[in-house]
């Protein structure tokens, strides 16, 4: 067995595990070889994690604590506060190869009261389900603390957790159930935008995580997947007009350069890869109110409408 190394630096524990080459990391069934991507748990959670590739690794925690189970794993135990953020390093021991990962300890669904953390509104989540596979429809173990303080942390290597905020009225903090499939396949939609020759740093939120509470408010469907925090309405805006890009560069904004994204999306959902991203895909007219854009959610079913007439 590989030696292992313990080592601690002011509120840095690091373990060192002795390997060579890239890095990739799994845990909480997902797989990651970028910076960027968070990792959502609750008060005291332990999650184990898994060198995948070889490499010499270094895994060091802002907070919580960590210990090697392995000579390629460990398992690192968060805060027990709740609300709290930090973060976690991969790095290699030889060359400069790191992976960056992001904390946020969630407060837990339980400490909700009248529907409300806080002051701020939430309310309940329906009973029951749309479809038997009811485990999807399963309301948040908890949510994310949104403050001024941390709006701006990577939820994914090109999206914040700011941009996924409920529109409802109210000061900070706000609330968001996190959906880390959603982030990996809004990754993927950026990457095709970005092969189609769009510089698109990333793409525009129009609507994120709604509250049971203001879905209800501006009457959307009982079991959208917008509460269940893994659906978004998307658009390309790198002019930041906030406004949908002219996609299929025939000189006029519209639908047709919704479907277009639609369709650089339906592109890559053949990968097997990406399987368990899948999930619904809708193109939306422009309206008195708002521009065009697709709706994208990773449900775990596929689901397609307003897409056929393009």
């Amino acid at each position: 067995m590989r030696a292992l190394f313990l080592s601690a630096v002011a509120n840095i524990i690091a373990i060192t595990v002795a390997y060579s080459g890239e890095l990739v990391v799994g845990f909480q069934d997902r797989q990651v070889s970028e910076s960027g991507y968070a990792v959502f748990v609750l008060p005291g959670e332990a999650v184990e994690f898994e060198l995948r590739s070889a490499g010499s690794a270094r895994f060091a925690a802002s907070v919580g604590e960590v210990e090697a189970t392995s000579d390629s794993s460990w398992r690192w135990v968060a805060p027990s506060e709740s609300g709290s953020f930090g973060s976690l390093s991969i790095s290699a021991l030889s060359g400069t190869a790191t992976l960056q990962l992001n904390v946020f300890v969630l407060i837990p669904a339980s400490e909700m009261q009248n529907g409300r953390v806080g002051d701020f509104r939430i309310d309940n989540y329906p009973s029951g389900s749309p479809r038997p596979d009811v485990s999807t429809y399963l309301p948040p173990l908890g949510f994310v603390e949104v403050t001024e303080a941390n709006r701006d942390i990577n939820i994914s290597p090109h999206f914040q957790i700011g941009q996924f905020v409920s529109k409802q009225e109210g000061d900070w903090p706000k609330y968001v159930a996190p959906g880390p499939k959603l982030y990996e396949k809004l990754e993927q939609l950026l990457y095709a935008v970005r092969d189609q020759g769009f510089a698109a740093e990333t793409l525009h939120i129009m609507s994120g995580y709604r509250t049971p509470y203001y879905n209800r408010a501006i009457g959307n469907v009982q079991f959208s997947r917008h509460i269940y925090g893994d659906a978004a309405d998307v658009f390309v805006d790198i002019d930041n007009d906030v406004y949908m890009d002219d996609l299929n560069r025939d000189g006029v904004i519209n639908v047709t350069d919704a479907a277009t994204m639609a369709k650089w999306l339906e592109s890559i959902s053949d990968d097997p890869a990406l399987e368990p991203l899948e999930g619904g895909l809708g193109v939306y007219d422009s309206t008195q109110y708002h521009g065009p854009f697709i709706h994208v959610d990773s449900r775990g079913h596929v689901a397609r409408w307003g897409l056929r007439e393009f």
